[in-house]
C-alpha cells in the first residue's frame, strides 16, 4: 500500500526476492477484494482486516479476478493489444521482451493519452472524436452507485463485488455527489484504517476538489481530454438534475477504438 501511494501508481509488478523472477502484478483492486470482501459483514471486521495486513502480498494477487496476467511482446501492434486485451476489462498489461524480461507496463491510460495527442492529426480518429457519448451508446445505461450515508467500507465492498474500479455516490434524490475509486483506498494507513472505513461516502466525496461530469452531447474527444487533463478513469454522464444517466470509462474507450 505504501509503495503504491509513494509512486502514485495503481499496480506494481511482483518479483521473487531471491531470483528476481517476475511472478505477476498486484493491483489496488486485488488489495481491496482481499481485505474487504470477506470481512465487511463480520462483527469483528477490524481485527480480521488487521490480520490480513501482515500476510504476504502473494496472497492478494488475483483476489479481484480482474486484470489477469496477460503479457504482450514489445513488437505487438497497438490495435491487437487493445482488441485482444485492453477492451476486455484488463486495465494494464506487462510488455515483455522475447526473452521474458519485463520491459514496461502498458495501461489503458497510456492509450487514452495517445488518442488525445493524435485525435486532431489523423482523419479517422478526428471523425471518431466528434461523435457524442449519446451516439456511442454510453447513455442511458445502468450506473452502480451507493447512497451518501454508506460507509467507505460498504462502498469498497460494493466496488470489489462488482469488479469495478469506481462507483458513484448519490444523495436521496439521486443527484450525483461524487465518485469513489479504487485509488481512494490508498488514502489510509494501518493506523487510521478503522476511522477511514467508517467515514461516510458523502463526507468523503464532499472533500473532493472537483467533480468532472459530462452530458449526452459531450463528444468523445472532450471526454478523453477529461481523462488526460484530470487524470481520471471515468466520466459520469448526467442530466439536467445532475442524476447519472450513464458512465464513460477507459474500458469503454478501448471498445470504441476497435469497433
Amino acid at each position: 500500500m505504501k509503495t503504491l501511494e509513494k509512486y502514485k501508481i495503481h499496480s506494481a509488478p511482483v518479483v521473487e526476492a531471491d531470483t528476481g523472477n517476475f511472478l505477476g502484478s498486484l493491483d489496488i483492486i486485488d488489495i481491496i477484494a482481499f481485505l474487504v470482501v470477506n470481512t465487511n459483514k463480520s462483527p469483528n471486521w477490524q481485527e480480521k482486516m488487521k490480520e490480513k495486513f501482515a500476510l504476504p502480498i502473494i496472497r492478494a494477487m488475483g483476489a479481484s479476478n480482474t486484470d489477469p496476467f496477460v503479457p504482450v511482446l514489445l513488437k505487438s501492434p497497438l490495435y491487437d493489444v487493445i482488441k485482444g486485451v485492453l477492451q476486455v476489462e484488463v486495465h494494464r498489461v506487462p510488455v515483455m521482451s522475447p526473452e521474458g524480461e519485463l520491459l514496461s507496463i502498458l495501461a489503458q491510460s497510456d492509450v487514452a493519452a495517445w488518442f488525445n495527442s493524435r485525435v486532431s492529426k489523423e482523419p479517422e480518429l478526428e471523425k471518431l472524436g466528434e461523435k457524442t457519448l449519446g451516439e456511442l451508446g454510453m447513455c442511458p445505461r445502468m450506473v452502480i452507485s451507493v447512497p451518501r450515508h454508506s460507509t467507505m467500507r460498504q462502498a469498497f465492498a460494493e466496488l470489489a463485488i462488482n469488479s469495478l474500479s469506481g462507483l458513484a455516490v448519490v444523495n436521496e434524490k439521486g443527484r450525483l455527489l461524487g465518485n469513489i475509486s479504487a485509488t481512494d483506498f490508498k488514502g489510509f494507513t494501518e493506523e487510521n484504517f478503522v476511522e477511514f472505513m467508517e467515514t461516510t461516502a458523502g463526507t468523503f466525496v464532499s472533500k473532493q476538489a472537483l467533480l468532472v461530469a459530462a452530458k449526452p452531447h459531450t463528444t468523445l474527444r472532450e471526454a478523453v481530454k477529461y481523462f488526460v487533463q484530470f487524470q481520471i478513469h471515468r466520466v459520469y454522464i448526467i442530466n439536467e438534475d445532475h442524476a447519472p444517466l450513464g458512465v464513460f470509462s477507459m474500458s469503454d474507450l478501448m471498445k470504441v477504438l476497435v469497433k
